[in-house]
């Protein structure tokens, strides 16, 4: 089942650049082997609470679990009620605040040019071509998506939400 994210304005370079930036995982063969768990035919509520853990274990790895458990919380009570574009605001403003930044410090600080080289284009193209992208995965289609105020309705369709999932169990220390 597909997570609906809300109709977002203004959103579809910032969710194409978070879109993209797991790509730094095809430059190591032990990372890009997780990608095989994406074949594995789970769906409904088992992706989705899989998806759900892998995102807050993503978090917590980047913060600590009280912080994870807040964006969480804060995530969950605005789809709660019925305000999912404020959770999705919000993720959206962790992913380009904190976690992208982080993944950029640590290939910084390892001297890892490639990784670094890698994310910086992966995230420049996904901004650039965030509606193209999400529209070739699926994410929005041609009927929600307004040309003239850039307003869309995003959904995490499944194999978004396992490719999501093997990038976060390719990158637990």
């Amino acid at each position: 089942m597909a997570l609906d994210l809300g109709t977002l304005k203004f959103y579809d370079p910032l969710v194409g650049g978070v879109l993209l930036h797991g790509l730094v995982d095809c430059i190591n063969l032990k990372k890009l082997m997780f990608y095989i768990l994406a074949t594995i035919p789970i769906h409904g509520v088992l992706l989705n609470s899989a998806f759900f853990i892998s995102s807050f274990i993503h978090i917590a790895t980047d913060t600590n679990k009280t912080a994870s458990v807040l964006l969480h919380a804060t995530i969950a009570a605005s789809t709660f009620c019925d305000a999912r574009e404020i959770g999705t605001s919000i993720m959206l403003l962790y992913m380009w605040s904190v976690h992208m930044p982080l993944m950029l410090y640590h290939s910084t600080i390892n001297k890892d040019n490639l990784s670094f080289v890698v994310i910086i284009t992966s995230i420049l193209i996904g901004s650039y071509k965030g509606s193209f992208l999400l529209k070739k995965l699926k994410m929005i289609n041609d009927v929600d998506y307004n040309r003239v105020n850039r307003s869309a309705r995003i959904i995490i369709p499944p194999t978004a939400q396992k490719i999501v999932i093997c990038h976060v169990l390719a990158n637990l220390n």
